[in-house]
């Protein structure tokens, strides 16, 4: 009976040792399995930092393509950016801004014309516009000194005569670039800046010599207000194209 009950014994600690042994062993395999699932996420990782970076990548690409070819469609609005852009934002109280772009052109000089002619335009249609709108005190009399009669379309452009002009002489040119396409034609870009006091002041002198302003410094005064409303619009819609773009 001792016996076997020594054997038992024994046979319970021969177990109890292999299962030891065992649990030992499949700790023993499990060490390397950790570090092969660290290896592994570390590649994860890598890999997904370098995702990022090309997806960064493609996306400055991308807002690069659109700049150079002067449009976009972003969710779903037309949204026109283009070389230059950022500077032609009119600065209230300080300057009004005009942007310039020409067709493709045969020679740099031509499309850096054509880009400065349609600044000064861009620049001459809004400033007309303030006049039109801002303005109590814009003569519609249709009969100048002299007995000459005159419509409202030729006054018209006389007064746009004025503030071309005007604008010709003191604008100033803040930003230039020229494209050349695949097929070797050139494309201009340009930004303008025009001192709002110089060319109000020159503009009221004029038309008052022309007695088509009926009261010089009234005539000022309405136009530098409503010259402030356009600035804060069109520099809230030249932030939200920003805005869209980034996004």
């Amino acid at each position: 009976m001792k016996i076997k009950v020594f054997l038992g014994i024994a046979l319970l600690s021969v177990v109890s040792l292999s299962a030891c042994a065992s649990s030992r062993k499949v700790k023993t395999k499990s060490a390397p399995a950790q570090t092969v699932v660290s290896q592994e996420d570390e590649e994860i990782k890598k890999a997904e930092r370098e995702l990022k970076l090309m997806e960064i990548e493609a996306k400055k690409k991308k807002l690069e393509t659109q700049i150079a070819l002067d449009e976009t469609i972003i969710s779903g609005n037309h949204v026109v950016i283009s070389f230059c852009s950022e500077f032609a934002i009119d600065k209230p109280g300080e300057y009004m801004a005009g942007l310039g772009i020409s067709r493709p052109k045969k020679f740099e000089q031509e499309a850096k014309l054509e880009a400065n002619t349609a600044a000064i335009s861009d620049i001459t249609s809004r400033f007309m516009g303030v006049i039109r709108t801002g303005s109590n005190y814009y003569s519609k009399a249709t009969t100048l000194p002299g007995g000459k009669d005159m419509d409202e379309s030729e006054m018209e452009m006389m007064t746009m005569n004025v503030v071309e002009k005007s604008i010709n002489k003191y604008a100033r040119q803040v930003c230039f670039k020229i494209v050349q396409d695949n097929d070797g034609l050139f494309k201009g870009y340009i930004a303008l800046h025009v001192d709002e006091k110089e060319v109000v002041d020159e503009v009221a002198i004029e038309l008052e010599k022309k007695q088509l302003v009926k009261d010089k410094e009234e005539f000022k005064q309405e136009i530098f207000n409503q010259l402030d409303r356009d600035a804060k619009k069109r520099v809230e819609e030249q932030e939200r194209k920003l805005q869209m773009v980034e996004e």
